[in-house]
């Protein structure tokens, strides 16, 4: 099952009447890497940055905080940074327990070192372990 933003990117790019080839021209990408991302949830976080970003959107990290939607500002430059933050405000270092088996320390590390080249895929996952949620939230212009 594909995740909700990534469903969401898919319908946004098909109401702008772009193909996988005039969004992956847009972004710098090729068309088979769009198709990737929408069909198989796959590729680097960049990527994805890049793609929501040419449809309108930005990513959030989503929580809830005594009740409240709290919303996070993302972007591929200070993503790692802010997981790390925030990771040091949940628990002060990730232990066997926090750690999902398919996500290794490596893999929590190279994500807070330069999330933009990990695939989306584990940088959610990471989110997930700490409470999190990406979700879209539609540009102000």
């Amino acid at each position: 099952m594909l995740p909700d933003y990534v469903t969401q990117l898919h319908d946004a790019r098909r109401k702008a009447g772009h193909s996988c080839r005039s969004l992956g021209i847009e972004i710098g990408r090729t068309y088979e890497t769009v198709s990737r991302v929408e069909r198989e949830a796959k590729g680097n976080f960049e990527t994805l940055t890049r793609i929501a970003s040419a449809l309108g959107y930005d990513l959030r990290l989503f929580t809830l905080h005594e009740g409240k939607l709290l919303t996070h500002g993302l972007d591929s430059e200070h993503l790692g940074a802010q997981l790390y933050c925030y990771r040091r405000g949940v628990i002060r270092k990730p232990r066997k327990a926090f750690i999902r088996p398919t996500l290794s320390l490596d893999a929590i590390i190279s994500i807070e070192a330069d999330p933009a080249c990990v695939r989306f895929g584990s940088v959610e996952e990471y989110a997930r372990a700490l409470g999190l949620t990406i979700g879209l939230t539609k540009q102000l212009n």
